[in-house]
């Protein structure tokens, strides 16, 4: 049986080839619930560029691939509507900061910020 292969880009910027594996269900919940608790984390990434740009407002969402000892092996920004390259790369560092909790296998999870500054 052949085995399928997704290129994964690394921190380091060089590409490895993972098997495509299915995800463990229960990972990707425990994968999800500590993204969200910790989304919070990221606002300071915002709050620097807002006196800069006082109208700043949009979306970032970032897919984080997880290694099963918690760490994060790579992340992809998948929608940017904010368009501030200095809270996007912000972002991609907090996110890659992120120990996530002892995983079975590899797991992607999605996180997004919605920001409005002229609130």
């Amino acid at each position: 049986m052949r085995q399928l292969i997704w290129p994964l880009m690394l921190l380091s910027g060089c590409v490895a080839m993972i098997p495509i594996v299915p995800m463990n269900p229960d990972d990707q919940v425990r994968a999800a619930e500590f993204a969200r608790e910790h989304l919070r984390t990221a606002e300071g990434c915002f709050a620097a560029q807002l006196p800069l740009q006082p109208n700043l407002n949009g979306r970032v969402s970032i897919e984080i691939t997880v290694e099963p000892q918690g760490r994060v092996i790579g992340e992809v920004v998948t929608q940017d509507t904010l368009r501030s390259p200095p809270v996007r790369e912000c972002l991609r560092q907090q996110v890659r900061s992120w120990l996530f909790p002892a995983l079975t296998g590899i797991t992607r999870v999605g996180v997004a910020w919605t920001f409005r500054g002229d609130e």
